[in-house]
């Protein structure tokens, strides 16, 4: 095969019940994820499954097995994640809610092809085309809008990187605030005595039943499938498992239907293309699709900090076990990031213990890189970091980017004529 071992899967999660999926947990309660759905709770219930299922835990353990953050499906309309130089303007013109454009566009590479980090920084690159926004563009929207125009002045805006933006009609992107939660009261249960426990009331958000989210999930190492392969899980490259997602799921909630379906390997070729045009440009822009993250050791043991590695070499440790790491090797050397940080959390249950707290970058922000020495197939190497993740931190779902050669959402001029041929509210 073209990428070795490597086995790619579009993942559906679709919710059979209320689900309790905890954000935050403070002095007002619980706060639920409402707009995606984390890569490790997606390989996690995928894990749970197999081991329900009787598959042996040491084998599970071994698993190459890395997942994109889920996004949401509404509607049957495809979701996005804004990156760095989205816009949102306060003030919507349209009936079904706030939209996004992008101050790159159609000239996505030609812009960020200038930035090198010192003179140009993507920040600097940021605050020019705001500024060019509010200088060239506004007058010609007058034309158009008249003082509508007004709502794209930079005063206006606010910043759309990690927020999640539905796909609508045309090439409109809305911003989507999330499912709508419901609350859910439960009672504590006492081990001992079977029965209640005095004053120990919980509520809860939870996400709706029939909620759907995607992502994609990568067999490194081809293991993962061999596994659904014998338990006669995977059939004609697809398969549906019952999973759990969340808290309380033998109280009934966070119950789940999770499908995958291998990607077909015309689908990789045209990641493949994609890696050959960044290179053939000698910038390499990765949007991430999973919080991005890096370790360290410090005098104070082990350290997160919210940025991609500095120096990327394909193959590295984590992409050997595809298999094809003889075609060649690719170094990237990190040139600027944009981004807004998070703090990824998680709980082990084999463990019954809270995962270590990782400072990173959320999804949809920028790294960009340039292409250092190279040898070999270096677009089939490049395409591993999309599909498998930068380094060995994708097993936990983290560092996965998608290369992106084309700005997925329209310039100010586009959403203009978008607005005047969808009608305004």
């Amino acid at each position: 095969m073209s990428f070795g071992n490597l086995m790619a899967y579009r993942v559906e999660v679709e919710l059979l019940s209320p689900t309790i999926l905890v954000a935050r947990a403070g002095k007002v309660g619980y706060t639920c994820i409402r707009d995606r759905l984390p890569g490790q709770t997606i390989k996690g219930a995928l894990l749970t499954a197999l081991y329900d299922r009787g598959v042996n835990p040491d084998a599970l353990a071994g698993l190459r097995v890395t997942a994109t953050t889920g996004l949401p499906i509404v509607e049957g309309k495809e979701c996005v994640f804004g990156h760095p130089f989205v816009m949102v303007p306060k003030v919507s013109l349209v009936r079904e809610g706030r939209y996004g454009f992008s101050l790159l566009g159609d000239k996505w590479l030609e812009k960020l092809k200038d930035v090198d980090g010192r003179a140009l920084t993507l920040r600097a690159l940021l605050v020019r085309e705001l500024k060019a926004l509010a200088r060239n563009k506004i007058p010609e929207l007058e034309e158009k809008l008249g003082e509508d125009a007004l709502t794209f002045l930079p005063a206006l805006l606010v910043f759309g990187i990690g927020r999640v933006f539905k796909k609508e009609r045309d090439e409109l992107l809305l911003r989507f605030g999330g499912y709508d939660v419901g609350m859910e009261v439960s009672v504590a249960i006492s081990h001992v005595r079977g029965a209640s426990e005095a004053a120990m009331i919980f509520a809860y958000e939870a996400l709706p039943a029939g909620a759907k989210f995607k992502a994609t999930l990568t067999d490194v190492d081809g293991q993962l499938t061999r596994l659904l392969d014998q338990h006669g899980l995977l059939k004609n490259g697809k398969a549906e498992l019952s999973v759990r997602i969340g808290r309380g799921s033998s109280r009934g909630f966070g119950h789940a239907v999770m499908r995958l379906e291998r990607v077909p390997e015309e689908e990789l070729e045209e990641a493949v293309d994609r890696a050959r045009e960044a290179l053939n440009n000698e910038v390499v822009p990765l949007l991430a699709t999973a919080p991005i993250a890096e370790l360290e050791a410090s005098d104070r043991g082990l350290m997160s900090a919210p940025s991609p590695p500095e120096r990327l070499k394909l193959p590295g440790s984590w992409h050997l076990a595809t298999g094809i790491g003889h075609i060649g090797s690719l170094e990237l050397r990190l040139v600027d990031r944009a981004g807004r940080t998070t703090v990824v959390k998680g709980y082990s249950i084999r463990a019954g213990l809270p995962k270590l707290e990782i400072k990173a970058l959320t999804e949809g922000s920028l790294c960009l890189y340039k292409v250092g020495p190279v040898s070999g197939d270096a677009a089939r190497l490049l395409t591993l970091a999309e599909l498998a993740g930068l380094d060995n931190l994708a097993s936990a779902c983290l560092n996965r980017v998608e290369i992106a050669i084309e700005d997925p959402f329209p310039p100010p001029e586009a959403v203009v004529d978008l607005i005047r041929g969808g009608g305004r509210s």
